[in-house]
């Protein structure tokens, strides 16, 4: 099982991030006329999807009381046609019913408008979640009748310390550096992390077999860490010698890698950084990428 799917958050105290938006939640569930038309936004991986299964424990739904449908691939009006037909049963063994309508921005306007009656007035035993990546899209008269949560990407101290804790907890030495690359790759979203998260843990695992790309994201990593570390040049002529990929690829892979690092607050990054710089290796070639880890292992 993934990374994102082992450690999904089963509670609202387990979520990393978006606490301006947690606390609205509470505030929520603790008010006794709450609105039962939910309305969820935000990126894709930014945790919709656990916030809204979250939601639906709190309230007290489990098992077959709690509806999930990802309404990008049933996106008609024979969609909002079952709902509707099948709201006003009783809970089975909870203590309410609860529907999630993911990426919900994909229903047809004929969808969306047979909606808005459920939305204005579901029964009192069923909560309505909707979430979507592209609120937008949706009619100014769904957005209206639901109470909206607003979920961002996580900043990147945020993801820096989801990603310290999981590899943590499955016995992974990461070093600063590399979690704040890791960080710096994930653009916020927490799905992503972890998914960048565990290629990082497979490359490191003897017993996995790796592709040739991440074979090669490797390499770069490695002799990144050299050159930080100013390890003997013959460590890493070492390395160079063992990299076959284009030269201009590395280059690009050492700068994106050393950005993060400096954008993580490792500011001898840069000394990294500065010989790959001034021009593409796509004429000088090798010769150009084993000049500029010369100069970059001599720079102060």
């Amino acid at each position: 099982m993934s990374l994102y799917l082992t450690y999904r958050p089963q509670t609202l105290d387990e979520l990393y991030g978006n606490e301006t938006t947690v606390k609205k939640i509470r505030a929520w569930l603790g008010n006794k006329k709450r609105s039962h038309s939910i309305l969820l936004t935000g990126p894709s991986g930014c945790g919709k999807t656990t916030t809204a299964r979250i939601l639906a424990k709190e309230l007290g739904c489990a098992g077959d009381d709690y509806c999930e449908k990802d309404t990008a691939d049933f996106r008609g009006i024979d969609t909002i046609r079952d709902l509707r037909s099948h709201i006003n049963f009783l809970p089975m063994e909870s203590k309410c019913r609860v529907y999630l309508l993911d990426e919900c921005h994909k229903l047809t306007n004929d969808a969306q408008n047979a909606l808005l009656k459920a939305l204005e007035e579901p029964p009192a035993h069923v909560y309505i979640i909707l979430a979507t990546t592209n609120p937008e899209k949706l009619i100014q008269t769904v957005k209206t009748r639901c109470t909206t949560f607003a979920f961002a990407p996580l900043s990147d101290t945020d993801v820096c310390k989801l990603i310290h804790s999981i590899s943590k907890k499955e016995g992974a030495v990461i070093e600063k550096s590399v979690i704040r690359s890791i960080a710096g790759k994930s653009s916020g979203l927490p799905r992503q992390a972890l998914s960048n998260l565990e290629q990082i843990i497979k490359l490191d695992d003897p017993n996995v077999e790796i592709s040739s790309a991440d074979q090669e994201e490797k390499q770069v990593i490695d002799l990144c860490r050299a050159l930080m570390k100013k390890r003997p040049w013959k460590e890493i002529a070492a390395l160079i010698k063992t990299i076959e990929a284009e030269p201009e690829s590395i280059r690009q892979a050492v700068l994106g890698y050393c950005s993060a690092c400096l954008l993580g607050g490792d500011q001898s990054a840069y000394l990294i950084m500065e010989p790959f710089l001034a021009n593409p290796f796509y004429e000088a070639g090798k010769a150009r990428l084993v000049a500029c880890c010369y100069e970059a292992l001599l720079a102060e």
